[in-house]
């Protein structure tokens, strides 16, 4: 078939294969008599369901999706706001399945941002430019951060960065951007930020942008800055916990830094060769939490050690790089946009999952592509490589 790029296939298929596995062994002891290979099934199920909807999205034209974006976009919306009237959650039941939103959030996002970075004249230096792109990610983000879920809330404010770089804007203008990112994180601490917004000033003064824009660039720092407290207490506190127990695990080892404990534990003592399939400890022995869903690649490590895990971060770098590639050569803006956005989604969970595991992120509960248990990540990951497919396959045909 026409595009249909075996770097990509393969690697997605591999993943898949190792994810199923590695969910099977990580649940075969603790799960109760009769239900030992429950979640390897339903894995199974929504990764047949994820090949149709891949093969699906693979004929469907990229100017379909195009014409379709802000629908997309405006449908996910109101998931989001539907979610928020019965109370909050994170999933819609539909009988036997249940739909996860935020999931759908992130693709939408992509196409909105693509369609309005290729299509409208815009001047990215400008707020009036820049600013509908950030409003996109920030009203889902929002939306997902009520439900309450910071990790996918924070790669929706994220993501249209790596787009607006794509669309033409400047890196020092996308620094200026994300400062208010850095503010926050900065503001723990009244020397740190103090030291911050000195060189953002700095910056400021030296760079090109109309006064009106740096003006409000130093207004949004000064805000969160002094709102960082107000923002801390409106955190859930299982929230506060994780980013404490990123800073020292040690300080509360039995509850808020246990799971990035054990984690290391499972890692480490895979060693080099690792403990073998089905032979690791921390997770059958109830030690290590979320080993199926968030923590996957603690069983990794556990249970194939360091050339397992270099196996699957490997195969990870060939989907990136091919999907890179892919974006070069793509056709026409929307595209090159929509493999932009694509590329981000998987490096940033790829990124913050495995960081996590490591102790080297806080906890965000982001699932890693193709491996973590969960049906509406599979169905919008295949999706997405459907959609890598088919940019590939429109690109042969011109």
């Amino acid at each position: 078939m026409r595009g249909f790029d075996l770097k990509i296939v393969v690697p997605v298929l591999l993943l898949a294969g190792i994810g199923l596995a590695l969910i099977y062994s990580s649940t075969i002891h603790p799960s109760p008599p009769g239900e030992a290979s429950k979640f390897a099934l339903r894995q199974l199920v929504w990764l047949g369901i994820g090949l149709i909807l891949l093969a699906i999205t693979y004929t469907l034209p990229l100017r379909f999706h195009l014409a379709f974006s802000y629908i997309y976009y405006l449908v996910v919306l109101l998931l989001l706001m539907f979610l928020l009237a019965k109370g909050g959650g994170r999933w819609i039941d539909m009988g036997p399945l249940h739909l996860q939103p935020s999931e759908l959030a992130k693709l939408a996002l992509i196409f909105g941002l693509s369609r309005y970075l290729s299509l409208e004249r815009v001047n990215l230096s400008r707020i009036r430019g820049f600013a509908p792109p950030l409003l996109l990610g920030l009203v889902p983000a929002l939306l997902v951060l009520k439900q309450p879920d910071l990790g996918t809330s924070i790669l929706l404010l994220i993501l249209p960065l790596p787009l607006l770089w794509w669309a033409g804007m400047d890196p020092p203008q996308l620094f200026f951007l994300s400062s208010v990112g850095l503010s926050l994180v900065s503001a723990s601490h009244w020397l740190a930020w103090g030291a911050f917004l000195t060189l953002l000033i700095i910056l400021l003064l030296h760079s090109s942008q109309s006064i009106l824009t740096k003006a409000s660039i130093l207004l949004a720092n000064l805000s969160v800055g002094v709102l960082t407290p107000l923002i801390w207490s409106h955190l859930q506190e299982y929230q506060r916990q994780r980013v404490i127990a990123f800073l020292n695990p040690t300080r509360d080892p039995f509850r808020a830094g246990y799971q990035i404990i054990q984690s290391k534990i499972a890692i480490g003592s895979g060693g080099v060769w690792g403990k073998g399939f089905m032979q690791g400890t921390q997770a059958k022995l109830f030690f290590l939490p979320a080993q199926h869903t968030d923590f996957i690649f603690s069983v990794a490590g556990e249970e194939l050690g360091l050339w397992g895990c270099l196996l699957i971060l490997g195969l990870y770098l060939l989907l990136l790089l091919e999907a890179i590639k892919i974006a070069y050569r793509a056709k026409n803006s929307f595209s090159r946009l929509v493999a932009v956005g694509i590329v981000s989604v998987f490096l940033l969970q790829i990124g913050v999952n495995v960081g996590m595991t490591l102790g080297v992120m806080p906890i965000t509960g982001l699932p890693l592509p193709f491996l973590s248990y969960g049906g509406s990540a599979m169905l919008v990951d295949m999706i997405m490589v459907g959609l890598l497919l088919r940019i590939n396959s429109e690109l042969r045909e011109y």
